[in-house]
Parts: C-alpha cells; sequence; structure tokens
C-alpha cells in the first residue's frame, strides 16, 4: 500500500511549505501500530544518529496503539505523527483533520 507521514492540520510540520527534514520528523511522538521487527528496524535506521540507541534499547514508536479509530484520534488531537497507508486516513484527509 501506499503510506505518507500522517498528522493533524495544523501541526507545525504540516505547515512548513518544504519536505521535511528526519530530524524535524523525529522531534515528535511517533504513534504507530505494533510494528513488524523489519518495520521497527528501519524506522529507528531512518532516525538521525542521536535518536536511534535511545530507539534500539526502548523501541521506535512513543504510543503504540493497534486500535484504527483511536490511532486517528491520538493524530487529530496531538503532536504525534504516524506513517501510514493513505487509504487509512482518506476521511480524514477528506475533512481536513488529517494531513
Amino acid at each position: 500500500h501506499d503510506t505518507a507521514f500522517v498528522c493533524r492540520s495544523g501541526h507545525p510540520l504540516a505547515t512548513l511549505g518544504r519536505p521535511i527534514r528526519p530530524d524535524e520528523l523525529f522531534a515528535f511522538p511517533i504513534a504507530a501500530p505494533r510494528l513488524p521487527t523489519e518495520a521497527a528496524r528501519r524506522l529507528v535506521e531512518a532516525m538521525p544518529p542521536p535518536l536511534r540507541e535511545r530507539a534500539r534499547r526502548h523501541g521506535p514508536v512513543t504510543i503504540e496503539c493497534d486500535s484504527h479509530a483511536l490511532l486517528l484520534q491520538i493524530l487529530q488531537e496531538s503532536d504525534a505523527v504516524s506513517n501510514l497507508p493513505r487509504f487509512m486516513y482518506a476521511a480524514e484527509r477528506r475533512a481536513g483533520t488529517l494531513t
């Protein structure tokens, strides 16, 4: 599935108007469902070097949530970001609550 990083409309990253650097993205909490080992490893490797060791010890995800509805609510009501398949937040994107 085609995925994208997702955050609430009005989030500091959504207003940059330019590509987001990894250090900017990982400055915010990462919200995601439980990740398979390989996906978690890739996420850690994408992090800026200063954050990798902490992520290796504690995991790359700040907020782990396997409920799709709750995950979307967290994204809409906080500064957390996530990487989701586009179809999982299409309604919220059309409504303008997630970008």
